[in-house]
């Protein structure tokens, strides 16, 4: 865990004092007085160190409302998805309501006492093994908090199946290795990602990718090891994967949750932020992308979504990018990722095959010769 530290130079002494906690408890952080040398761009050094940290610690006072540099960086901490924690200078301070809503510390020992805490930041994250109940259990768990079971997504006991089976590999369109992570803080799921790798095409799907939000204390750490654990595991020489693909929903325009909208628009942002943070640059497909039915039940439908790609290997891609090669990755995604839901004995494999390339084929007739990225 890095800590952030955002205040004004009228709560030095302040500072200093949780400066010295950290520095008991051998925790890394960043003070601009210890990281910015003279001379340098604050703005540029300020963005660097928010975006390695994972706490940002607000020493709230009547002067660092006021702070512009305070605001700023608690704006970026909050695209970036990083803890906010309020140590209050003054316990009747009246806070704005976007800090109001953060963890707030009164004390000095408060605030010791929170660094103390068992596993606080301390993320751990494996590779689910077969047979593990534990963490198959917790990520149900999990997943049944954050995804509905109302036909778009798999049932909490199709998933225990799943993870709990042993996981196959000769798949009707090549060898898939199915990579599942799972986050824990000490012994609880705080995330996971399920991620299928085609070494065929040296390319790979995240299709879930979920991070406990009620967990304030590892919710940015648990995204961030996930991410680079999946990264090296894609990455290793064996592997060598090319692209890595993820899809996320767009928000509905019947939706009447302020919070799923906005969360939903933050979504894009977020994982392109996480990927930067681990040097790596998460790219966003601009055009009408929908996300295929996971099944040909009448209950699973379609979903307008947005599509990202994160180009491994040394690779990137121009501001534009040819519909030929979007076309491609959209075959890839559709036929290659969506279409063993079927074996091909199940008399619905075909219709799901002709459903999938339907899917394509209209695609080939409405991108425009460039799609926009950024």
């Amino acid at each position: 865990m890095k800590v952030f530290l955002s205040y004004s130079h009228v709560d030095d002494e302040v500072a200093h004092s949780i400066e010295s906690i950290l520095d008991s408890k051998g925790i890394p952080y960043f003070r601009d007085e210890k990281n910015i040398e003279a001379g340098e761009e604050i703005k540029n050094e300020i963005l660097t160190g928010l975006k390695g940290a994972d706490v940002l610690l607000v020493i709230s006072s009547p002067a660092s409302l006021k702070s512009h540099w305070v605001n700023y960086e608690v704006g970026v901490a909050e695209i970036l998805g990083l803890t906010i924690v309020t140590y209050l200078t003054h316990p009747a301070l009246e806070l704005p309501s976007f800090l109001r809503e953060r963890k707030t510390i009164n004390s000095l020992d408060d605030l010791r006492r929170f660094f103390e805490r068992k596993g606080v930041g301390s993320i751990s994250v494996s590779r689910m093994t077969e047979g593990n109940y534990d963490d198959a259990r917790g990520i149900v768990a999990l997943y049944t908090n954050l995804f509905q079971n109302d036909g778009t997504n798999y049932s909490p006991e199709v998933l225990l199946e799943f993870l709990t089976s042993p996981v196959l590999t000769d798949r009707h369109y090549g060898v898939l290795e199915n990579v599942i992570l799972v986050a824990k803080n000490g012994e609880v799921v705080t995330g996971f990602i399920f991620c299928h790798y085609y070494n065929q095409q040296r390319r790979a799907m995240i299709s879930y990718y979920a991070i406990d939000k009620s967990d304030e204390s590892t919710r940015s750490g648990a995204a961030k090891a996930l991410t680079a654990k999946l990264r090296d595991i894609l990455s290793a020489q064996q592997r060598d994967c090319e692209y890595l693909f993820f899809d996320t929903l767009c928000p509905d325009p019947g939706s009447t949750s302020d919070e799923e909208t906005r969360e939903r628009r933050a979504r894009p942002a977020l994982f392109k932020l996480t990927a930067l943070s681990l040097g790596l640059r998460a790219f966003q497909f601009h055009f009408d992308y929908r996300a295929p039915r996971l099944s040909l039940e009448p209950t699973a439908r379609e979903h307008r979504s947005t599509l990202l790609c994160i180009p491994l290997s040394g690779r990137s891609f121009p501001v534009g990018v040819s519909k030929a090669l979007v076309l491609d990755f959209l075959r890839f995604i559709y036929i290659d990722c969506h279409g063993d839901c079927y074996r091909p004995e199940d008399p619905r494999f075909g219709e799901y095959q002709r459903y999938l390339l339907r899917l394509v084929a209209s695609y080939t007739e409405s991108l425009p010769e460039q799609i926009p990225t950024d």
